[in-house]
């Protein structure tokens, strides 16, 4: 089967999966129990990620990663067929500290040579986001949630981890941007932190992993407009992030869309099983500015609205 070739990486789609015009192929038993055990073994990818040398490489790194632990978000991409598929950027979740923050992550990208690009603030979900970017290569979107400004429940439960996570030597080394979760869970913890902050709740079950990887609509060869894509997209019963509208939009800036997240099984310490919202795949068009270029960077109330591909309100979860 011929697949999407990604710009700048080279994804790699599970055997089996439809490349066809109906309806997506389901997850195999096997792909499903790869995804499960990968985030049932809390320390298991702390050297799944060895450093690399040059930005190239880290992205196809990166995206080998993304692609064997998200079967789901590979059957979106291979419905594109034979396209050459642009990646617009790769986005990563933490919590705020001096030796773990958003800061920390980017030093891995700057090492590389990325600059910090833009800063953005989203009061009502206590997040702070920055990204980052270098001449012909994916963008880099890292956010960060603020625990000193959460509910004192997610302070409780979240700060013993963050203040493990910072003390791991792991932080200082690429491998950290695919180590996963380090730590044990509780399913009552989780369902706590659900309740409080979606984003503390996605957090506390996958850890340090690429989010999402997005398409870059522009560089699309037979879509004229995001539109376009999402109308495709349904088409093939992909459903979509309806949170501010399937598309959200930055006039004459921006507009984005994006996958529900898929839902992957996970195990608590208790031994019971949940399934939680995981990772999806975010669709990115910019528009031409008045210099002649097109608009680079991000708008804050699009982003806003993408953080909830992975809300569990969407998908309906127990």
């Amino acid at each position: 089967m011929r697949v999407s070739k990604l710009m700048l990486l080279l994804p790699l789609v599970p055997k089996g999966v439809n490349n066809g015009k109906r309806k997506l192929a389901s997850i195999s038993p096997t792909q499903a129990t790869f995804v499960r055990n990968f985030h049932q073994r809390a320390c298991s990818m702390r050297t799944a990620l060895p450093k690399s040398e040059n930005t190239h490489d880290l992205m196809q790194r990166l995206w080998t990663h993304f692609t064997e632990t998200n079967p789901g978000a590979t059957q979106v991409y291979a419905l594109f067929g034979n396209q050459t598929l642009r990646n617009d950027h790769i986005a990563f979740r933490t919590l705020q500290h001096d030796r773990l923050g958003k800061q920390v992550i980017a030093q891995h990208f700057i090492n590389l040579g990325y600059t910090i690009k833009g800063k953005y603030h989203f009061s009502e979900k206590h997040l702070d986001a920055i990204h980052l970017e270098q001449p012909d290569q994916p963008r880099i979107f890292i956010s960060e949630l603020r625990l000193q400004d959460c509910d004192e429940r997610v302070q409780t439960i979240l700060q013993p981890i963050a203040e493990q996570c910072a003390a791991d030597p792991i932080t200082q080394t690429q491998p950290l941007l695919t180590s996963g979760r380090r730590w044990l869970i509780d399913q009552a913890d989780y369902l706590t932190l659900r309740a409080v902050s979606e984003y503390a709740a996605w957090f506390y079950v996958f850890g340090h992993t690429p989010n999402h990887f997005t398409i870059d609509v522009n560089a699309l060869e037979n879509f004229n407009s995001l539109s376009e894509v999402n109308d495709f997209l349904k088409q093939h019963d992909v459903a979509l992030n309806t949170v501010g509208g399937e598309i959200k939009s930055a006039a004459g800036q921006l507009d984005q869309s994006s996958t529900l997240a898929n839902p992957v099984d996970v195990q608590f310490s208790d031994q019971q099983t949940l399934a939680v919202p995981f990772s999806f795949v975010e669709f990115a068009y910019r528009h031409r500015q008045p210099n002649g270029l097109l608009f680079s960077g991000f708008a804050e109330g699009n982003a806003d609205k993408i953080f909830s591909s992975t809300d569990s309100t969407q998908r309906k979860m127990p």
